[in-house]
């Protein structure tokens, strides 16, 4: 239904603690709203807009932080998994720019901004976000990076989760800094450096 403000509300139905789909994805439409237009994310705003009560909620949410993180896994629907084209490099390069490409395409990047500005705030937000949100984002690197080790391309000794927290870093950095734009030759540069070492082929250390 719509309300006198012209916008849509589903109506409230609750069924306890098994969930109602449309009031489900009422309050998930409407904290996606929220994110798009920048307002301010509360939980009074979103039983505004969705037409759920508060206390449903809570009940499903028990914080923002739990909301937010189902609405990125509905928006990391939208990244096109990663493809083999028979080289780790440009595995890597494509991967790295769908993840961000996704990011400013789609309401995800301001949720990431949203975990990363607030898993502080308690002890076990950051426990969360690794165990919640992390497996699928880290998972697409560390399933490229076994392609190539499959293929011979890299090292046998390659640490593959280290190496794919790495990647996920440097995503990290271009989206707190705001640098989304698709510069193949800049992660190239990424690529190579991860893939080859800084370090000249002789240099050996104890």
């Amino acid at each position: 239904m719509i309300n006198k403000g012209g916008i849509y509300m589903s109506r409230r139905c609750s069924i306890g603690n098994k969930r109602n789909p449309e009031t489900h994805q009422a309050i998930i439409r409407a904290a996606r709203e929220l994110l798009q237009e920048g307002t301010e994310l509360t939980f009074e705003e979103i039983a505004r807009r969705s037409g759920a009560g508060k206390t449903t909620i809570y009940r499903w949410w028990p914080q923002k932080i739990d909301l937010f993180m189902e609405v990125y896994k509905e928006e990391f629907r939208h990244q096109p998994p990663p493809r083999q084209t028979g080289t780790v490099t440009e595995e890597l390069i494509e991967l790295i720019s769908n993840t961000l490409r996704n990011w400013n395409n789609t309401t995800g990047g301001r949720i990431y901004r949203f975990f990363l500005s607030h898993i502080y705030q308690r002890a076990t937000s950051l426990e969360e976000v690794r165990k919640k949100f992390m497996p699928e984002q880290r998972g697409y690197f560390c399933l490229v990076l076994q392609w190539g080790h499959e293929r011979g391309q890299i090292r046998n000794d390659l640490n593959l989760e280290t190496a794919a927290d790495i990647l996920l870093g440097f995503t990290w950095h271009c989206l707190l800094a705001n640098y989304l734009d698709f510069n193949d030759f800049y992660f190239r540069q990424i690529v190579d450096t991860l893939l080859y070492g800084i370090c000249l082929p002789e240099q050996k250390f104890k």
